[in-house]
C-alpha cells in the first residue's frame, strides 16, 4: 500500500504547487522538498528487480513508507480542511486566513527524509551484492526439489476429461507429430492447471509417445541454475557430483540427454514472459516432434508462448480452464468428503449447496470438503455452513492453506495494481461490480498514475484489463463494444482481498457491531470503511466508534437498500469518497457541505434542489444524486444552483431531475459525462461551455400538452460537442398516440463522430432510420421501447457501415428486410421482447463478421429463422466464420443468458 499512498500524496502536492494552487502560509520550497522526497520513494518502490521485490527488508521499509506518507497526507489535508472550514471560502484574499503548514510539515519532511536515507542504504547494499532475493518457503522448496521425479497426480480428477483429450489431440495426434509445439494452459489460481498438466504428463499415451519427459517448476525469481538442477532431477540423473558442475556443464548435460529425442517438457507456474523466454534457451530443438506445455495464470504469458515463431503448427491455441459446473462440483466435493462411500441422504441437500458456494473452483471445493471430512457430519452443522455461504470455514486451517496459495497472485502484482485489486473487497462478497463504478473509485482515491495524453479513466480501464488478464478479476458482462461492463472476484479470492486489506490497514469491512472494534492510535486507523449492513449506523456504540476515526478517506454503504432514514456517520472531514446510494435522505445532510476533500459523492436524495453551499466542495469530481424509485421525473424544469459552474474539477455529473442553469460564461473544463438531464440543459450556451463532454444522457418527459416535435430540439446543438462519443435519449411518453414523431429533415443534429447511440421511447417512423444510417462512425446502436414505430423496416445499401452491435428491444416491428451490403461489419445482434417480429433477414447468413445472435423472449418463428441462419452459415462459409445463436425465455428460466444455453 506504500506505492498507492505515495501516488496519492504526489497528486495532492502537485495541486499545491500547480498554477491554481490553494493559498497556504508555507514556503513553497518546503512543499517542493517534500514532493522531491516522495518522488524518490516512488522510484524506490517501483523497482521490481528480485532483490527488491522479494526482500523482507524492503517489505519492512514499505510499511514505514506507507505510514509516514499517510501522516504527511493527513497533515496537509487536515490543514486545508481546517482552513476552508474556518474561512468559509475557498479563495480567501486575507493571507492571515491561509493555513499554516510549516511547523507540522517540517516534522513529516524529517520523517520522510529519515526513511529515504534507509532506502538509499538498502539500494547500496543491493548494488554491492549484500542483499539477495528472499524467496518464500514454498518457492524455495520448489527450487530445491532437485532430487525426485516429476509430480504424480494425487488430487481428485473431476471434470478434466475434455481438457485432457484436447491436449492429446493437440500434442500427440498424427498431423502435429512432426511439428515443434508449445501450448499454454491458463486459468485462475486453484483451478487445476498443474493437476491437468500432471494428468497429461503421466497419461499412458503420453508416456508411450515421448522418449523423454521432463518437468520443471518456475518460481517468482528465474534462476538459471535452479531450473537446470530442476530439469536434471526430473530426468533422474542428478547426484552430488552433478551438483558441483558449472551452469554451462549442466546445460550441456541436459542438451545431450534431450538432443535428437522426442521430448515433452512441462514448465509449471510461469509468472512472467521473461521466465518463458529465458527457459526456452535451455532446450535443444533438433527434434521437431518435441512439445512444451506451460501453465500460467497470466494472459500475456500465454499469448507470448502462442506467438513464439519457433512453434508454428496447425490450430495451436491457449487452453483456458473454466470453472466446474454444479454436477462436477458436487462429484468432486462428495469424493473429497466420502471417498468411495455414498453421501448420507440427510446431508446431500446441504452438501450440494456447499459445493455450489465454491463457485466451481476445485481448490475451494477440496478445501471445503477437506474440512467437512474431518468435522462432524451432522445435518445441523452442514446446514449452517451452507447457509453462511461457507464463511463458517473461512478461519479453519484448511482455508488458511487455500488463502496462502491464492495469495501468490497478489504478491506477484506490480506495485501500481495492488491497491486497485484490494479495493474489490470494498464490495460485498459475490457482488457484481459495475466497471464504471470501480473506475470512479480508483480515480477518486488517487490510486492512478497520470499517463501522457490519457485521461485517468483510460488509465483505470488499462489497470482493470491487467487484473483480468492475471485472472484475479472475473468479467461477468462485456459491454456492447467489447469493454468490461461488470466484474467480480471469486468468493475465495475475495477472502484474500479482505484479509490483505485489513492486514494492510487499507480497509475495514463492517457487517455487525463486533466489526466496529478498531485498533487504537492514529497509525492504526483504517483509511476506508465498507458498510455491508447499513443497520449498524443505528447502533449507538457502533456509530460512536466509527465517528471517532479521524483518517477515513472512503465510506461506502454497499449493502441492501435501507427503506428507512438512518443517521449516517459523516464526521470524517478528510473523506474523499462517500457512497450512500443504498440509504434514502429526505433532507440534504448539512455535514456533507464541510467535507472539502470530497471527490466522489453518490446519494439517494428526495428533498428537492441541492443547497447553494454545495459549491464549496471544490475538489468534487463525481456527483451522482438519484431520486428514490417511488418518485417520478417532472416535466417542469428544475435547475442546479448557479454555483455548480464554479466546480471546475467535475468529471461526471448525474443529478436526476435537475438541469444545468445558464452558465453566464463559466465553464466546466473537465466534464466528461452528463446524465439524466432534460432538453433544458441542451442549449447552445450550455454546450459551448462543456465541450469536453464525451457521454450525454437526455431524458425527455412528454405531456399531453407538448408539441410532438418540440422536445427534440434538444438535438439542435449537439454539433457543438465535438468530443461526444456516446448519446442516450430516453423519452417518457404518457401514451402512444396513433401519430408518430418525425425527425427534422436535416441529420446534422446527430454528430457524425458519434460511436454509440441509444434511443428509447422516441416513436420515430422507420423511414427516418435512413437519417440515422448516415452516421459514419456509429459502432453501437440500441433501439428500445418503441424508439421506432411501425411494422416494416427495410434497409439496403445504406449507411451504418461501422456498426458492430445492434440491439432491438420492445419494438412493434413485424417485418425486417436487409439487402445488399447492409450491416456488413455487424458482429453481435441482440433482439429482446420483439414479440411481433416474424423472421430475421436471410442476408445475415452471409454477413461474415456476425458471430452472435442473442434472442430473448421472441416468437418461435424468429427463433427458427435464427437457427436456419446458423445452419446456412455453416454450409456456406464453414467453420472459419462460425455463427452462434443463443436464447432465453424469461418465463421459463430465472437465469442470465449464457452462450451454452442454445435452442
Amino acid at each position: 500500500m506504500a506505492y498507492a499512498a505515495v501516488v496519492s500524496l504526489m497528486q495532492v502536492l502537485e495541486q499545491l504547487l500547480g498554477p491554481d494552487q490553494v493559498p497556504i502560509r508555507c514556503p513553497k520550497s518546503q512543499i517542493k522538498l517534500l514532493s522531491d522526497k516522495v518522488s524518490s520513494l516512488k522510484a524506490f518502490l517501483n523497482n521490481e528487480s528480485p532483490e527488491y521485490k522479494w526482500s523482507k527488508t524492503k517489505n519492512s521499509l514499505e510499511k514505514e513508507i506507507r505510514d509516514a506518507i499517510w501522516r504527511a497526507e493527513d497533515v496537509v489535508e487536515s490543514s486545508l480542511s481546517s482552513h476552508f472550514l474556518s474561512s468559509g471560502t475557498e479563495n480567501p484574499e486575507d493571507e492571515s486566513d491561509t493555513p499554516v503548514l510549516s511547523e507540522d510539515l517540517q516534522k513529516v519532511i524529517q520523517e520522510v527524509e529519515s526513511i529515504t536515507k534507509k532506502t538509499v542504504k538498502f539500494t547500496d547494499d543491493v548494488m554491492r551484492g549484500r542483499i539477495f532475493p528472499e524467496i518464500t518457503s514454498t518457492t524455495a522448496s520448489k527450487l530445491g526439489s532437485t532430487g525426485g521425479p516429476a509430480p504424480i497426480c494425487k488430487n481428485k480428477i473431476v471434470g478434466f476429461n475434455k481438457y485432457l483429450e484436447d491436449l492429446k489431440h493437440q500434442l500427440i495426434e498424427e498431423k502435429n507429430i512432426t511439428t515443434l509445439g508449445a501450448l499454454p494452459i491458463i486459468g485462475m489460481s486453484g483451478i487445476g492447471k498443474t493437476t491437468l498438466a500432471t494428468c497429461f504428463y503421466n497419461d499412458p499415451l503420453t508416456v508411450e509417445h515421448f522418449e523423454t519427459r521432463v518437468w520443471a517448476t518456475a518460481s517468482q525469481v528465474f534462476r538459471k541454475r535452479d531450473i537446470l538442477l530442476n530439469l536434471l532431477a526430473s530426468m533422474k540423473v542428478l547426484d552430488d557430483e552433478m551438483r558441483k558442475k558449472t551452469d554451462d556443464q549442466l546445460q550441456e548435460h541436459i542438451t545431450s540427454n534431450l538432443k535428437g529425442k522426442r521430448y515433452l517438457v512441462v514448465l509449471d507456474n510461469v509468472s512472467d514472459a521473461i521466465t518463458w523466454m529465458d527457459f526456452i534457451t535451455l532446450l535443444p530443438f533438433e527434434n521437431k516432434s518435441s512439445k512444451i506445455l506451460v501453465t500460467t495464470t497470466i494472459q500475456n504469458v500465454a499469448e507470448r508462448v502462442i506467438q513464439d515463431t519457433r512453434f508454428n503448427y496447425e490450430n495451436h491455441k491457449i487452453h483456458k480452464i473454466d470453472f466446474l459446473d454444479e454436477f462436477d462440483s458436487w462429484n468432486l466435493f462428495r469424493e473429497t468428503v466420502f471417498a468411495d462411500e455414498p453421501c448420507p441422504q440427510e446431508l446431500q441437500k446441504f452438501g450440494k449447496k456447499i459445493a455450489k458456494n465454491c463457485q466451481g473452483l476445485p481448490l475451494a471445493i477440496i478445501t471445503a470438503g477437506g474440512h467437512l471430512a474431518k468435522a462432524e457430519k451432522s445435518p445441523e452443522y452442514w446446514k449452517n455452513v451452507a447457509e453462511s455461504g461457507n464463511s463458517l470455514i473461512a478461519n479453519t486451517d484448511e482455508a488458511a492453506v487455500m488463502i496462502k496459495q491464492l495469495s501468490s497472485g497478489y504478491k506477484l502484482l506490480p506495485q501500481h495494481l495492488k491497491a486497485c485489486f484490494l479495493s474489490l473487497a470494498v464490495f460485498s462478497q459475490n457482488h457484481e461490480v459495475p466497471a464504471s463504478k470501480l473506475i470512479k473509485f480508483w480515480v477518486s482515491e488517487g490510486f492512478l498514475e497520470p499517463m501522457k495524453a490519457k485521461t485517468f479513466e483510460v488509465v483505470a480501464e488499462h489497470y482493470l484489463k491487467e487484473l483480468v488478464g492475471r485472472n484475479l478479476i472475473l468479467v461477468i458482462k462485456w459491454s456492447s463494444i467489447g469493454g468490461i461492463k461488470t466484474c467480480t472476484v471469486h468468493s475465495a479470492m475475495w477472502m484474500v482481498c479482505s484479509k490483505k486489506a485489513k492486514k494492510n490497514k487499507f480497509l475495514y469491512i463492517i457487517n455487525k457491531y463486533a466489526d466496529c472494534s478498531f485498533p487504537e492510535g492514529t497509525n492504526n486507523s483504517p483509511r476506508r470503511l465498507s458498510i455491508i449492513n447499513n443497520i449498524v449506523f443505528g447502533i449507538k456504540d457502533a456509530y460512536n466508534s466509527m465517528d471517532s476515526l479521524s483518517t477515513v478517506r472512503s465510506l461506502l454503504c454497499v449493502g441492501p437498500h435501507h427503506p428507512y432514514p438512518l443517521r449516517v456517520c459523516l464526521g470524517f472531514r478528510l473523506l474523499r469518497v462517500l457512497d450512500t446510494l443504498t440509504i434514502r435522505f429526505y433532507k440534504f445532510p448539512a455535514e456533507i457541505l464541510v467535507l472539502f476533500m470530497l471527490r466522489y459523492l453518490a446519494l439517494t436524495y428526495s428533498g428537492g434542489e441541492l443547497p447553494a453551499g454545495f459549491s464549496k466542495l471544490r475538489n468534487l469530481q463525481f456527483l451522482i444524486v438519484r431520486l428514490h424509485h417511488s418518485l417520478k421525473f417532472s416535466a417542469a424544469p428544475s435547475y442546479l444552483p448557479m454555483e455548480i459552474w464554479s466546480m471546475k474539477e467535475l468529471r461526471h455529473l448525474q443529478v436526476m431531475g435537475s438541469d444545468l442553469p445558464d452558465p453566464q460564461g463559466a465553464e466546466l473544463p473537465n466534464l466528461h459525462t452528463l446524465l439524466d438531464v432534460s432538453p433544458y440543459s441542451c442549449t447552445k450556451k450550455v454546450f459551448k461551455n462543456i465541450t469536453t463532454l464525451r457521454k450525454l444522457g437526455i431524458r425527455i418527459v412528454l405531456t399531453h400538452q407538448d408539441d410532438a416535435g418540440e422536445p427534440f430540439h434538444a438535438f439542435d446543438h449537439l454539433y457543438i460537442l465535438y468530443n461526444l462519443q456516446s448519446l442516450k435519449c430516453v423519452v417518457v411518453n404518457p401514451t402512444f398516440e396513433s401519430q408518430v414523431i418525425y425527425l427534422p429533415n436535416s441529420v446534422s443534429f446527430f454528430p457524425n463522430w458519434l460511436k454509440k447511440l441509444t434511443l428509447s421511447g422516441c416513436g420515430f417512423p422507420w423511414e427516418d432510420m435512413r437519417k440515422i444510417a448516415q452516421l459514419q462512425s456509429v459502432k453501437v446502436l440500441k433501439l428500445r421501447c418503441h424508439a421506432f414505430r411501425g411494422p416494416m423496416w427495410t434497409t439496403q445499401n445504406e449507411g451504418l457501415e461501422e456498426l458492430e452491435f445492434l440491439l432491438l428491444e420492445d419494438l412493434d416491428l413485424e417485418h425486417w428486410r436487409a439487402d445488399g451490403e447492409a450491416f456488413k461489419k455487424l458482429k453481435h445482434l441482440c433482439i429482446k421482447q420483439c414479440y411481433n417480429l416474424e423472421v430475421l433477414p436471410s442476408r445475415f447468413a452471409w454477413t461474415e463478421n456476425l458471430a452472435l445472435i442473442e434472442l430473448v423472449d421472441c416468437k418461435p418463428s424468429t427463433v427458427g429463422s435464427a437457427k436456419k441462419l446458423e445452419h446456412t452459415r455453416l454450409s456456406v462459409l464453414g467453420k472459419r466464420h462460425p455463427l452462434k445463436v443463443t436464447g432465453h425465455f424469461s418465463w421459463e428460466h430465472d437465469k442470465p443468458i449464457r452462450p451454452s444455453q442454445e435452442f
